[in-house]
């Protein structure tokens, strides 16, 4: 009886354990201009971007608050993942073009 107890105990402990899986989260934009302070990023931190459109192309333009040019990124149709520059909360992101760019 006391196996049984402990192997019923065991199997119940081990079948309610949740696997919570831990990516990073994304944000998908599409063409447009986006304060960086309303797409609720990590401030100074790394962020790296992507073009997961299959056919259309995409620009990634990064504007400081002088509206000076940061950085800028030609993404191709499934691009690999290219690192920003420390985004800071008072910058401009714009995207030209049909695509959907992933920034995690």
């Amino acid at each position: 009886m006391k196996k049984f107890i402990i192997i019923f105990i065991v199997l119940c402990l081990s079948f309610n354990m949740n696997i919570i899986p831990s990516m990073a989260a994304s944000e998908v934009i599409k063409e447009g201009l986006y304060k960086v302070a309303d797409l609720n990023f990590k401030f100074d931190a790394v962020h790296t971007v992507q073009n997961n459109s299959f056919s259309e192309h995409s620009l990634l333009i990064i504007l400081d608050s002088n509206q000076i040019i940061q950085q800028v990124i030609r993404l191709k149709p499934q691009s690999e993942q290219y690192t920003l520059v420390p985004i800071k909360e008072n910058y401009t992101i714009i995207v030209v073009g049909n695509g959907k760019v992933s920034i995690f």
